[in-house]
């Protein structure tokens, strides 16, 4: 098992954005919201705790690059947006990747 070497924080944004994923979901399927969750927080521990900066910075907006914001795409539909600070990453939204992120 690996070891983290970044401490990972879910800001309180991100956290409501991965439960109306979740609440959106399970609608239709909770297995499949479940499974999704999932699917996310161990994506999100095992690549962003311990080797974020294999993940690019958006450079398709301009407001985020500026932020020095970076993606981890998670699934297909889902992407991570995080910034790192130190030896933390702060994982600042989790999108749809239909979404206009312009509007962050």
């Amino acid at each position: 098992m690996e070891i983290n070497k970044y401490q990972v924080k879910i800001a309180p944004e991100a956290a409501k954005d991965l439960k109306e994923i979740m609440l959106y979901i399970a609608r239709q399927n909770p297995r499949a919201a479940q499974n999704l969750a999932q699917t996310i927080r161990n994506k999100i521990n095992s690549v962003l705790g311990t080797n974020p900066f294999l993940c690019p910075i958006v450079t398709h907006y301009p407001g985020l690059m500026a932020a020095q914001y970076r993606h981890l795409v998670i699934h297909k539909n889902y992407t991570v947006l995080f910034v790192i600070m130190g030896q933390t990453v702060e994982v600042r939204h989790i999108m749809h990747n239909k979404r206009d992120f312009n509007l962050l």
